[in-house]
């Protein structure tokens, strides 16, 4: 008799990849890319919900198994969507990057001088 194997609950942080598509193009599997491994998603009702997360940065909490063709799987039991995360960071960079510069009047001239139209210095803190 075979002993049950032990499971867990792992949390991935990665986002919605593409794993396998039908004849027509359409995506109908996807898998957990981390930046380490890729993770085949079992496709029930939480792996469907996640279709519509393609190319979505996602936190997803599920048992993972390697199966007999050295594939990691997943088969989730939780996940939450990191995109909104990851989007405020990358704003709040490129306001900081665009409020470093202080144009000066010549920089609003646009005509073919060769003034210094766009020469720009940093503020002083």
């Amino acid at each position: 008799m075979a002993t049950p194997r032990k499971t867990r609950q792992t949390t991935l942080e990665g986002y919605v990849a593409p794993a396998k598509w039908n004849e027509d193009g359409q995506v109908t599997a996807v898998a957990i890319q981390t930046d380490e491994e890729e993770y085949l998603v079992d496709m029930d009702t939480l792996g469907q919900e996640l279709l519509d997360y393609l190319h979505e940065d996602v936190e997803v909490t599920g048992v993972v198994t390697l199966d007999a063709n050295g594939v990691f799987r997943v088969q989730v039991s939780n996940y939450a969507l990191l995109d909104d995360l990851f989007d405020d960071e990358d704003e709040e960079d490129a306001l900081d990057a665009a409020e470093a510069y202080e144009w000066d009047d010549d920089d609003l001239d646009s005509d073919d001088d060769d003034d210094d139209d766009d020469d720009y210095r940093p503020k002083m803190r």
